[in-house]
């Protein structure tokens, strides 16, 4: 590990020289930040800044002329994050996959066991995929991207679950839960055809629940009218008794 640390300081230092020439830097700051590959009591290098264009404020990046550079730094993070949306969908569907078969098919001490471990696996897929995507959106947001963009939105443990099962009857009470917003679009590249089969048996399933939904409440109106007449009629049978 320290020599891999070593490895990653000269790394940064030579990353640093290049961006001097592109990116101007405080000397006072630069001199605070400096790096020497062989002292390790620099703290470690994973959490040395880099000081790219994300860590400025918009009106230091206008001053210092970075705003070419921010905009090609915006563009990386945005297909990074595309990408990790990508690996969190797919990370998320194996999970479920091996859960479902984990309870199906595995029985025994030795052999739950072994299934527990990979459900680690997978479940460490998940955690790393939204660590990395929520990395990259914070720098998006940095970098003036709209929070109001709909197709990359704050990534919530909510979100990091599988939509229901189109290849299963449905069950009492699914149809009030919507599915997370990571669904939608066209970011899981490698999984489309089968996201969009499952999505559009989901599209096709939704709208005969809101059919069924307005049906209901058209039932529901002329329960009402018929509940009125009747107790209007009621009313005058008990005027003429009267």
């Amino acid at each position: 590990v320290r020599n891999e640390r070593s490895s990653l300081r000269r790394d940064i230092a030579a990353w640093r020289r290049l961006r001097n020439k592109h990116i101007p830097v405080d000397d006072q700051l630069e001199e605070t930040l400096a790096v020497d590959a062989t002292d390790d009591d620099l703290g470690q290098p994973e959490e040395i800044r880099l000081l790219l264009p994300s860590e400025y404020t918009a009106e230091e990046r206008t001053e210092l002329g970075l705003e070419h550079l921010a905009a090609q730094q915006l563009k990386i993070h945005v297909g990074e994050a595309e990408t990790a949306i990508a690996e969190l969908c797919l990370a998320i569907r194996t999970f479920r996959t091996d859960v479902q078969f984990k309870q199906a098919e595995v029985s025994g001490q030795r052999a739950t066991t072994r299934a527990q471990a990979a459900l680690g696996v997978t479940s460490a897929a998940r955690t790393d995929a939204a660590h990395k995507y929520r990395f990259h959106y914070k720098h998006m947001l940095a970098l003036g991207f709209p929070a109001s963009d709909q197709r990359f939105q704050a990534l919530h443990d909510n979100d990091l679950v599988a939509f229901n099962s189109t290849r299963k009857p449905e069950r009492l009470g699914t149809g009030k839960t919507s599915e997370s917003w990571i669904w939608r679009g066209n970011k899981d590249t490698r999984n489309a055809r089968l996201i969009q089969a499952d999505l559009r048996v989901l599209y096709f399933r939704s709208l005969s629940q809101y059919l069924r939904w307005g049906e209901d409440g058209e039932i529901l109106v002329e329960d009402f009218k018929r509940t009125v007449k009747s107790f209007g009629n009621y009313q005058a049978i008990w005027q003429q008794l009267s």
